[in-house]
């Protein structure tokens, strides 16, 4: 392994590990009341915890890889998380981009539809995890590999590879289409916007939405359906570098962009206590 190889890993390694506590602490501002009380926090909630399953494998695998220490069946059991995380990742998207239509087009329909939607995420991400350790399916990483791939050679995954590579570029488009919607009903508007249209924190979260489909989304599908990666050493390292800064550690760095409520809430502010003293005077 060459020299630059071993600092992109590094730097790698490190990148994930900040990102992956900076957004435990995010996920841990959106629980408080004041955020979880509104649907678009619970839906990120959700999407944050299922990005943070990716953490756990590129750390585990790319110390092995530059320690060659044996981590027993973490690195497969934290592997197989991979294309679970993805499909459910993808699948909550739509509800978030769908609670974004409702808001700012203030459009009358029951919520229970997003829930339903990341409820069937959880589902469908629980049971493609579990199929990951029949004889059937199978998603590894390979020892003289930086990059994980399917086991075509079982009978299931083909058919598993396309049921999901379908279901992210679905989600993609149907994503695409809520964000277009949206943009050209607000331009359409322009003065007329109600006051719920111009909440800075409503078009904080649509410019947070539509940033994580341009910046996660759109890549993704990109390199590993449509863009066929380079079979050197120095490709897959910065594939695997840039895969994992968009999953873990630019939706942080976007909340803390474009929220200032989620930024003064970030870092635990110190509690103030005033003394107030009191004189008592005697007189004689």
């Amino acid at each position: 392994m060459s020299t630059f190889s071993t600092v992109m890993l590094n730097s790698n390694t490190l990148l994930t590990a900040i990102g992956f506590i900076m957004y435990l602490r995010i996920i841990q501002v959106f629980l408080k009341k004041s955020y979880r009380s509104q649907e678009c926090y619970r839906i990120m909630i959700h999407i944050g915890i299922t990005q943070c399953l990716f953490a756990p494998g590129t750390i585990i695998n790319t110390t092995r890889v530059l320690t060659g220490a044996n981590f027993w069946i973490l690195p497969e059991i934290t592997t197989k998380l991979f294309p679970s995380e993805s499909r459910m990742e993808a699948l909550m998207s739509v509800a978030l981009a769908l609670n974004r239509l409702k808001v700012m087009c203030e459009l009358r329909y029951p919520s229970a539809i997003h829930t339903a939607i990341v409820a069937f995420a959880w589902v469908f991400g629980i049971v493609n995890y579990g199929l990951l350790f029949s004889p059937w399916y199978n998603y590894y990483i390979s020892d003289e590999d930086y990059l994980s791939h399917y086991d075509m050679s079982k009978p299931l995954t083909a058919t598993m590879k396309t049921m999901g590579s379908v279901l992210i570029f679905c989600c993609s488009v149907l994503q695409l289409v809520l964000y277009t919607i949206i943009v050209a009903y607000i331009i359409r508007m322009q003065g007329k916007l109600s006051k719920k249209l111009q909440s800075r924190k409503e078009m904080n979260i649509l410019l947070y939405a539509c940033a994580r489909f341009l910046f996660d989304v759109v890549p993704v599908c990109a390199v590993y359906g449509y863009i066929p990666v380079p079979n050197t050493e120095l490709a897959h390292i910065c594939v695997l570098v840039a895969y994992s800064f968009n999953r873990v550690a630019l939706q942080p760095v976007l909340y803390l962009l474009l929220n200032r409520d989620v930024r003064g809430d970030f870092i635990p502010r110190r509690t103030t206590v005033v003394v107030k003293s009191v004189s008592v005077i005697h007189r004689k």
